[in-house]
């Protein structure tokens, strides 16, 4: 289990495919359109686990959901005939009530990231590169009156801001993580990434390459000098027509944090409605609904279902994640992981020989 090592994976979302921004800095501006507005939204539940108690002993479920969202805009911008593309996210990610040690706290993530991209069509072959400077702000809050033994695993992992281990002790906790209670701690942080999506006809594949926390930033909210280190996606895509009613997306990433490995893999099949009226009023393109599985380095981690449906300038997805691995035991199956994505994308307006669209994300 990833939990051996105490390091983990940024957040990280199952529809991944419908969040470019936090994706690959690289698909920035990387559409058919005027603008692109998307959002996406995370809630789950997770198990409390005594660590040192083999790592799988539940004493307890969280009270209140992690929750963790994303808003992001981006567009192309055209200087001459090159075009590059601009953007703006906003990132929060809010742990459940972590317990630890006879106290309970929480962290507040909020980041607030730039995009830059430029875009370059290589005969036939689309080609971008992204960058992203980015600010992130922490917030600690102490319940002093909370209790218990376990620690929040979020996604069978580790916070990598959290030192878990140090904070066990007694008589560090009751000092350092008292003290950081109300405070906020700032770091810079930069990404960047490649994209490349060719069309051959039936099946245009896109495949991307990024780097995040270049700069390895101090993250620590306890005020060492513990740094994030590089994570490394591949990530792959792309739709591929059976025929003129279906077609298939599959879904592949992989990620690298230290000696943390993610991989989600699987596929959406498509099924094209044009001319179909919701109330006279709504026009669909197509629904599409797949699954997928995440693996860790150790275990298959959860079995996750999506459903979806574009409308013509509106993509919208739901899914649920539902755990196989060894915490399953602890997370709440009533309430489990539910992921809603709303994409909304402006008709372009340019003259059409200039776009160069990437319509996978």
């Amino acid at each position: 289990m990833v939990v051996f090592y105490g390091y983990s994976q940024d957040i990280h979302f199952s529809q991944f495919y419908s969040s470019p921004s936090t994706l690959n800095p690289a698909t920035t501006g990387n559409f058919g359109g005027d603008y692109r507005v998307s959002g996406i939204y995370r809630r789950q539940w997770k198990a409390t686990v005594n660590p040192s108690d083999d790592y799988v002993k539940n004493e307890g479920a969280i009270t209140k959901p992690y929750a963790t969202y994303n808003i992001a805009v981006d567009l192309p911008l055209f200087l001459g005939d090159h075009k590059f593309g601009g953007g703006l996210m906003v990132f929060s990610d809010e742990t459940g009530n972590i317990e630890l040690n006879k106290q309970k706290f929480k962290i507040i993530t909020t980041k607030t990231v730039g995009s830059i991209s430029y875009l370059k069509n290589v005969k036939g072959h689309q080609i971008s590169i992204g960058f992203q400077p980015a600010l992130t702000v922490k917030q600690v809050e102490v319940d002093e009156n909370g209790t218990g033994a376990g620690n929040g695993i979020k996604d069978g992992i580790y916070d990598s801001s959290i030192d878990y281990w140090r904070l066990m002790d007694d008589e560090f906790t009751d000092g350092a993580l008292s003290s950081a209670s109300g405070n906020t701690f700032n770091y810079f942080d930069f990404n960047a990434g490649a994209m490349w999506s060719k069309d051959f006809g039936k099946f245009e594949p896109v495949i991307g390459l990024a780097m995040f926390h270049i700069v390895n930033p101090k993250t620590s909210v306890l005020g060492d000098d513990t740094r994030l280190p590089n994570r490394n996606v591949v990530s792959f895509g792309g739709t591929y027509e059976l025929n003129q009613e279906l077609f298939i997306m599959p879904n592949v990433l992989f990620m690298t944090h230290k000696r943390v490995h993610d991989l989600v893999y699987g596929f959406n099949i498509g099924y094209n409605l044009d001319d179909i009226m919701l109330n006279g009023k709504v026009e669909f393109n197509y629904i599409y609904a797949g699954p997928q599985i995440r693996h860790s380095a150790q275990n298959v981690d959860a079995l996750i279902f999506t459903i979806g449906a574009n409308l013509k300038r509106w993509n919208i997805g739901l899914s649920r994640d539902i755990t196989l691995s060894r915490l399953q035991s602890g997370t709440s199956s009533q309430h489990g992981t539910w992921e809603v994505s709303v994409i909304f994308t402006k008709p372009e307006t340019l003259l059409e020989k200039k776009a160069i669209p990437c319509e996978r994300y």
